[in-house]
């Protein structure tokens, strides 16, 4: 992935053809370096308890999907994976 300020062509320009735009990357952009790892890493904000914490995830009734069908499908996948 490269980042858009990298690009060597404006986002208006950008190829149709995926091999122009590699080869075009490829011989005029450089890749960034990596963003150093923190030493630690600070304690979760308190503020997060009072905006109503990480969240939930949703119910499948919520996400409009029926139960039963999710269930099955979930136990073809678990048969064919074995």
């Amino acid at each position: 992935m490269y980042h858009i300020d990298d690009l060597p062509f404006n986002t208006r320009d950008l190829p149709d053809v995926y091999t122009q735009f590699r080869k075009a990357v490829e011989s005029k952009s450089s890749i960034r370096s990596c963003f150093k790892l923190p030493q630690s890493l600070a304690p979760i904000s308190t503020t997060l308890n009072e905006i109503g914490g990480w969240g939930t995830l949703p119910t499948l009734g919520q996400l409009s999907l029926d139960e039963t069908k999710a269930s099955d499908f979930c136990s073809r996948l678990i048969l064919t994976a074995e």
